[in-house]
């Protein structure tokens, strides 16, 4: 072979190498090198590992500055929004037992989680008793007291009467109860509830917040008579307290 062939041969071989490597590259960029989504053998789409990872950390910092802001606003702001104060306290205590997290926490950390207020905190051991509450229904009677076998008190009135929430609150159920009826639950921002049952017609559904004197509903009609009959309770805690006790039925 002489010297220009082998010097063809060479720019040949160079040149061959060249494209080789340039459609490597083109095939390599064709490709997503970050695809979101792939699809299984059923078609349907798949995200791949690292995009559910970073789907959950962004949850994560999420969950973290609810928490935060959480803390913040009950730390410095809760005396400026009182009806902000009641839907979280509402939020939590209905929707997480943060007791058990409460102790989670400190069996996990060693110190208790001082986001929330402490458990001996005054709104916990308040009372119902001397709270001032309003009255549910004006120009009432009491026909049957409150007793070991009866937990709330029957109260006689006009056919009409009007029934108000004592306090502001969140409606916890609106429904069905047996022996009083058609029942509204209202429970209050220190943990007591208020039961107005033997309703004739309701103005709320669950989750509603009411205020003070809010009317929710009307008593229960009395065939043939011009009176009407509403069956009222207090509960603190696990247990019903006398509401004469509480509040002067007239």
């Amino acid at each position: 072979m002489s010297r220009i062939d082998e010097i063809r041969k060479r720019h040949r071989d160079r040149r061959n190498r060249l494209v080789s490597s340039a459609g490597s590259i083109s095939r390599f960029s064709s490709r997503d090198p970050f695809p979101i989504e792939k699809t299984n053998r059923d078609g349907l789409s798949v995200k791949p590992p690292a995009l559910r990872s970073q789907i959950f950390i962004i949850k994560c910092i999420v969950a973290a500055a609810l928490v935060l802001g959480t803390g913040i606003f009950f730390k410095n702001y809760v005396h400026a929004f009182p009806k902000a104060e009641e839907v979280i306290r509402y939020a939590m205590n209905e929707d997480v037992n943060f007791a058990k997290v409460s102790d989670w926490y400190e069996k996990k950390f060693g110190e208790p989680l001082a986001l929330l207020p402490s458990k001996n905190s005054k709104t916990e051991n308040v009372s119902i008793k001397g709270k001032g509450f309003a009255v549910p229904v004006s120009g009432g009677t009491v026909t049957k007291e409150f007793s070991d076998t009866n937990q709330g008190v029957l109260i006689q009135t006009e056919s009409d009467a009007k029934v108000d929430a004592i306090e502001s609150g969140f409606v916890v159920s609106v429904g069905e109860k047996k022996g009083i009826g058609k029942t509204i639950v209202i429970r209050h921002n220190d943990g007591a509830e208020s039961w107005y049952g033997k309703l004739d017609a309701v103005s709320v559904k669950p989750y509603d917040f009411v205020k003070r004197g809010q009317n929710i509903g009307t008593v229960t009609k009395n065939a043939g008579q011009k009176t009407g009959t509403f069956y009222f309770a207090l509960k603190e805690g696990d247990h019903f307290v006398d509401p004469i006790q509480v509040i002067q039925f007239e």
